[in-house]
């Protein structure tokens, strides 16, 4: 349950309106250089995607031959999805996921282009209200 009361609170942190919506999903892709190509497999040598539905959130983080991947679910619960990056702890929450990939972005010394993601919604105005509320983030 904790998954799905997680993302719930960042839906409505972001500002999506939700209501009677239960499929829905919000995916960004944010890219070092700025440019988020249309398909991002095979993987770039850079790249950060954080997915969140309803129940269900995940991050992967790719840095040269390095993929980290981490996801919770209702179902599931937290676990790791895929990594071979045995050195990175997993955000806290959903809530901290980009306070996580900022000292990740210190560790391998390359800043993601907040300013610049690439934004896939289901949610009337979700493109919109989650790529402002990127771009304020502290």
């Amino acid at each position: 349950m904790k998954a799905k009361a997680a993302t719930r609170r960042w839906a409505k942190e972001v500002g999506l309106d939700i209501t009677g919506k239960p499929t829905w999903a919000i995916q960004v892709v944010l890219m070092t250089t700025g440019k988020v190509p249309p398909n991002i497999l095979p993987r770039h040598p850079t790249c950060f995607v954080l997915s969140v539905s309803d129940g269900w959130w995940s991050i992967t983080l790719d840095h040269k031959s390095l993929t980290f991947g981490w996801q919770d679910s209702t179902e599931e619960g937290p676990r790791y999805s895929y990594t071979n990056w045995k050195q990175l702890e997993p955000p806290k929450s959903l809530a901290d996921v980009f306070q996580w990939l900022a000292k990740q972005e210190a560790l391998i010394g390359k800043k993601f282009c907040r300013d610049r993601p690439s934004i896939q919604s289901n949610v009337k105005g979700g493109a919109k209200a989650t790529r402002e509320w990127l771009i304020a983030l502290p």
